[in-house]
């Protein structure tokens, strides 16, 4: 197995108060845009890539769960069955997702409700799934030591290889009406590996830092928040893979007044890193940050194919060339309709309430096409993996999932999907399967 270096940041999540009332509905998922660092990454909440595919939640054959096609859109094959997901990871021969479980409201009267998840495998080869009880059950017992019938399911995860993940999982938050995040390091029996010292990295005034945490294999980099659960688990953790160069943690609206920092790439032993408005490079070996980049006033920063700031404001979003060796970065265009969801090759795809646009940067349009509906609304994910766009809805009422659109980003052709769902419903013989 080819050597691995992860990095793992912290989140900085609710703290207050928030406009969440008292009431026994479901605690909503607002519009989310998935951003990654590389569209080519082995993980994501709704498309992954690998081995020259995409695996990708879908309910297009009439079926739903996660299918797979070749990075042209070919070769349409129904891999497993899920109302819903929350996360996707392949590696090493295996399709790591998150299953939906329903919605939980809890066993203490909390009167609010949150989407309940478990992990699973399909192995690509022999197709057999497993299930993680062990590392659910440890997970459910660390928690209810404290409080009974606190667990409410996984939220987020990463396999690190050798049987060891990554896992996060919500704690009500009562009264505020919040859900807590925390995450363990946790081998496939229920293990959990103790962690190490961190060591802080800190951007600046007014500014999130990051603490880096060495454990004694030596292949990871770990970082989270200050304080531990038990000496066993963190605040949330995100997971940044070198290698492949890849990584996020899933940011939703579950959890309130979230900010993270980002890691965005590794360059020697430099670590391109960000928080709020600010990029830094910071350098392994000294310990001390050596190069510092920042937007004004900016809420949030992305930084898009190792070039291309995304910088988003209260009522704008602003897209700046960057460049790495002087850490500078200059202003190319601004953005007041729709939301950006992705810079890449010189253009940028932006997304209104009625249009999928591709723009060049200097603003000439390539191609334009007309969406099905408002997909800026509650429940709406939307994620690029490759060079395909995936909206996906959730319908409360039937707890269930539906791909609302599959759209080549090179052309702005789309797949219809209702056409594919009327065919192949209820025919199950024409799925092809691994």
């Amino acid at each position: 197995m080819k050597r691995l270096i992860t990095l793992v940041f912290t989140v900085l999540f609710l703290s207050g108060c928030t406009n969440q009332q008292y009431t026994d509905k479901y605690r909503f998922n607002e519009f989310l845009i998935q951003y990654k660092n590389n569209n080519n990454s082995t993980i994501g909440v709704l498309g992954v890539v690998y081995n020259d595919r995409i695996y990708y939640f879908s309910d297009e054959m009439g079926q739903s769960g996660i299918y797979s096609m070749k990075t042209d859109g070919s070769d349409i094959r129904f891999e497993v069955e899920a109302k819903d997901i929350q996360k996707l990871q392949l590696r090493e021969g295996k399709l790591y997702y998150l299953y939906y479980e329903g919605i939980s409201y809890g066993k203490s009267n909390e009167r609010w409700g949150n989407k309940s998840y478990s992990l699973k495998s399909k192995d690509l080869i022999t197709d057999e799934i497993t299930e993680y009880k062990d590392i659910e059950s440890k997970i459910k017992s660390i928690m209810e030591k404290y409080q009974e019938n606190v667990y409410r399911g996984l939220w987020d995860f990463y396999y690190l290889g050798e049987d060891e993940f990554i896992v996060s999982y919500l704690e009500p938050a009562v009264p505020v009406m919040n859900f807590r995040l925390f995450s363990n390091k946790i081998k496939i029996d229920g293990e959990i590996p103790g962690l190490c010292t961190a060591e802080r990295i800190s951007f600046g005034k007014d500014i999130h830092s990051m603490n880096l945490r060495s454990p004694s294999k030596g292949n990871y980099l770990l970082s989270s928040g200050t304080n531990d659960y038990e000496n066993v688990g963190t605040y949330d953790m995100a997971v940044y893979d070198v290698e492949s160069e890849s990584g996020f943690t899933i940011r939703d609206s579950v959890l309130s007044d979230i900010y993270m920092s980002n890691i965005f790439f590794r360059q020697e032993n430099n670590l391109i890193i960000g928080s709020k408005n600010c990029i830094a490079s910071y350098d392994l070996d000294k310990k001390e940050l050596n190069k510092t980049c920042y937007i004004d006033k900016a809420e949030k920063l992305m930084l898009f194919d190792k070039k291309y700031i995304l910088a988003k404001f209260k009522n704008r979003e602003e897209i700046y060339k960057f460049d790495k060796e002087d850490f500078s970065a200059q202003k190319v265009l601004t953005n007041k309709k729709g939301y950006i969801i992705d810079i890449n090759d010189d253009s940028y795809i932006v997304m209104d309430k009625k249009y999928l646009y591709k723009r060049n940067l200097s603003g000439k349009e390539l191609w334009k096409v007309k969406l099905e509906k408002n997909y800026i609304k509650d429940e709406v994910k939307v994620e690029v993996a490759g060079d395909w766009l995936f909206i996906k809805s959730f319908d409360l009422k039937s707890e269930q999932s539906h791909l609302e659109e599959k759209i080549d980003l090179k052309n702005g052709k789309k797949t219809e999907l209702e056409k594919l769902i009327n065919l192949y419903k209820g025919d199950s013989y024409v799925y092809k399967k691994r």
